[in-house]
């Protein structure tokens, strides 16, 4: 088995599923429903599952808890959901990292395929290349070519999250140097980028739209396929480097085996929540896109996100544990 084999293979990747059979629902939910975010309080993923839960609950009078179980990069946060019993009452929040934390780090106590059942995708949020005011770099062109031959460090709000994933990515298209600075979240970076500390930056829109507005950054890429109407004249990544499509995404993912009834009635529920019309308007107003997708398009997303971690492996652009 070669290394690509191995390391898809402990991510569960080609094999079968092996689910327990259990009763159908009936009545349900019968008792509150627990989401657990993976993640602190104050952030994206926090900030979905709230506006999620408090919508879902104002229209459906279910009773709907949000904790918050950080750690890990979201390794703390899956393993308790992935340890609970599969009925729907305890529900995981989390984003792309939980895609790839087994490959990075084996060690993991649970399958990311086998341990989970991919409800839906709830959102995805594209990051922005930026730049201090003072730069001289202020377009796309300009940072590729000035980066050739640099070795400007530049910052990342996690190990192997889309924050730095985007930037491995475009700069080892172009061949350039990389040298990051971690912070520990996105105030940090962006205190940092602002003092022009780090040369330039990828982090969510929903952070920085206030400082290109007010000219403190420039905006210079966005790395969804499409550009943003928040950012209309800021060109997306796959202009210049075409299919180009790096986004964060937000999903609700349960313990594997949830009855299919059960799993209809909360798929149903949250695409509803989700088409509401104030959902989707304080979501678009952080810089969010509201994806209500299928379990199937949610397990091809994360099997895509394990196959491009390993690609980066491959090429020594990204290490395990």
């Amino acid at each position: 088995m070669n290394r690509r084999s191995a390391l898809l293979a402990m991510a569960g990747l080609g094999l079968g599923a092996m689910l327990p059979a259990h009763a159908h629902a009936n009545a349900w939910p019968e008792k509150p429903i627990t989401i657990v975010v993976a993640f602190a309080p104050g952030g994206a993923v926090d900030f979905t599952a709230r506006t999620v839960a408090n919508h879902l609950a104002q229209r459906t009078g279910w009773k709907v808890a949000v904790v918050n179980r950080p750690g890990g990069n979201g390794i703390i946060g899956a393993s308790e959901v992935a340890k609970a019993a599969p009925d729907g009452y305890t529900l995981l929040c989390t984003l792309d990292a939980h895609s790839i934390n087994q490959i990075l780090n084996p060690k993991v106590s649970y399958d990311t395929l086998q341990s989970f059942d991919y409800l839906s995708l709830l959102a995805t949020i594209p990051q922005v290349l930026v730049t201090p005011a003072q730069s001289d770099i202020k377009t796309f062109e300009q940072f590729v070519a000035q980066a050739k031959g640099r070795d400007d460090p530049y910052g990342i709000t996690g190990f192997a999250s889309t924050s730095h994933l985007n930037l491995v990515s475009i700069l080892n298209h172009y061949k350039l140097p990389a040298n990051f600075i971690n912070y520990k979240g996105a105030s940090e970076l962006l205190t940092n980028l602002l003092g022009g500390h780090i040369a330039y930056a990828s982090t969510a829109i929903s952070g920085v739209l206030a400082h290109v507005d007010s000219q403190r950054l420039n905006a210079i890429a966005i790395s969804s396929r499409e550009r943003s109407a928040l950012l209309p004249d800021v060109p997306s990544v796959s202009e210049f480097i075409p299919g180009y499509d790096m986004e964060s995404w937000v999903g609700l993912v349960a313990p594997a085996g949830i009855p299919e009834d059960i799993k209809k009635i909360i798929a149903a529920e949250i695409r509803q929540t989700l088409g509401n019309q104030d959902v989707i308007e304080v979501f678009k107003k952080s810089g969010f896109n509201v994806v209500a997708s299928s379990e199937a398009e949610f397990t091809e997303r994360v099997k895509r996100d394990q196959i491009r971690a390993v690609e980066l492996i491959e090429k020594k652009l990204l290490t395990t544990h």
